[in-house]
């Protein structure tokens, strides 16, 4: 669901309902003031009739003179709405004091003790009334009776209009809420319009017309970040020009080097075996490790070549054909003295040291094999056998502390 979708479904019903809320209190409000009004309007004209009729005599006098019948009416004609105005006496009929203009809804049996006003009654279809009683004398009341009939009509009219208000609320909320969200999407394919600029390497918008706080504050980050990567390019740019600057030969074969021989450690014929390639090795330096189910050997090897890249490719062979070799092929048949002297006449191996065990050796005293010049090689056997306590790890790197070798290292001790 889009941006613009929820905002009109969230602020829609909003408006609609404090539309319906208000209207229907305008229509409650306007029902009770208009039903209040008539009657008050009928009590008025009920009260004042019966206020005239209750002395003695008064109403005799005024049912047999014909002049004070016709100023009577003639008042009355002035109430609006009077449907009627009659005197009601105990076991007689309603006496009209005034010419009716509807039918009576309903007479009550008994004289009320004080002016009141009854509940709306329909004297006949579309001839609702109300009616106003107030006591005339002993035994006697008037009875005025409004039509309410403009009252109905009126609250029909308030209906129409609460409709309107109604229907009018949820256009003009519907209308805000796209005009919101319009706004707020219009910012958000400008940050997305920037983002899609930092990937296509494209000059980032600044984002100053933008409106809303929160938007603006997203296109400050959206800068931040392509101020970041185009700062992190241009460092990947200076450092990979500075490589080039000082690439080398050398450099490059050391570091092939050091990727293809660098530190080991690993278990292999249940024992433990730490390797290094230590100071300024030859470039034709190796080392292989074999292993099959009940043998295992190291060998450290020195190949030449007519290039330093030459040594360095002859090492790599005879390391791979050494460790596809050595303990997979039949002592009988290809001893791994044959298999040495195989690597020698193929990949120039000129210089090699070979330790080999057999998972059932139950000598487990470390040893430290070295491929280096003959005093080194020498520091070596001492060091090892001055810390036989110690791990194969502490053992050639405790040694490459001490005595700075250059060569090709081998520790072996127990799993």
């Amino acid at each position: 669901m889009t941006i613009r979708t929820t905002i009109i479904l969230l602020t829609a019903p909003l408006f609609l309902m404090l539309a319906v809320v208000n209207g229907a209190l305008l229509y409650f409000q306007e029902r009770a003031e208009m039903a209040r009004a008539l009657d008050t309007q009928a009590l008025s004209a009920a009260v004042t009739t019966a206020e005239f009729l209750a002395w003695p005599g008064n109403a005799e006098r005024l049912l047999a003179d014909p002049v004070r019948r016709k100023g009577l009416a003639a008042a009355a004609a002035r109430i609006a709405g009077l449907d009627g105005l009659y005197l009601v006496r105990a076991n007689t009929p309603p006496l009209a004091l005034v010419p009716a203009r509807r039918a009576l809804a309903a007479v009550p049996a008994r004289a009320p003790d004080r002016p009141i006003a009854l509940p709306m009654a329909q004297a006949a279809p579309g001839a609702r009334q109300v009616v106003a009683l107030a006591p005339a004398g002993p035994g006697a009341y008037v009875l005025a009776a409004i039509d309410a009939e403009p009252l109905f009509a009126r609250i029909e009219r308030i209906k129409r209009i609460v409709l309107l208000i109604a229907l009018a609320g949820g256009l003009i909320a519907a209308l805000l809420a796209w005009l919101v969200a319009r706004r707020i999407v219009r910012e958000l394919d400008a940050n997305a319009r920037a983002l899609a600029a930092i990937d296509g390497a494209g000059p980032v918008p600044d984002g100053g017309d933008l409106a809303i706080r929160e938007a603006r504050d997203l296109a400050s980050a959206v800068r931040l970040m392509d101020a970041s990567a185009r700062a992190a390019e241009l460092r990947d740019r200076r450092l990979a020009l500075r490589r080039d600057q000082a690439r080398s030969p050398q450099g490059a074969l050391d570091g092939w080097r050091q990727d293809r021989f660098g530190p080991c450690e690993r278990d292999l014929g249940g024992r433990r075996i730490a390797t290094r390639l230590l100071g300024d090795a030859a470039p034709g330096c190796f080392i292989a490790l074999a292993s099959d189910a009940h043998r295992a050997a190291v060998v450290l090897g020195r190949c030449t070549g007519e290039t330093p890249a030459q040594a360095l490719a002859n090492a790599l062979a005879a390391k791979r054909y050494l460790e596809a070799t050595l303990m997979t092929a039949d002592p009988a048949e290809c001893p791994a003295a044959e298999c040495l002297a195989i690597a020698r006449r193929a990949f120039a191996l000129v210089e090699e040291r070979t330790l080999a065990w057999t998972r059932a050796d139950a000598a487990t005293a470390p040893r430290l094999l070295a491929l280096a010049d003959p005093a080194t090689e020498a520091a070596a056997a001492i060091h090892a056998g001055q810390h036989a306590g110690a791990s194969p790890h502490e053992l050639i790197e405790s040694f490459a502390v001490l005595i700075a070798p250059a060569g090709v290292f081998a520790a072996i001790g127990p799993a």
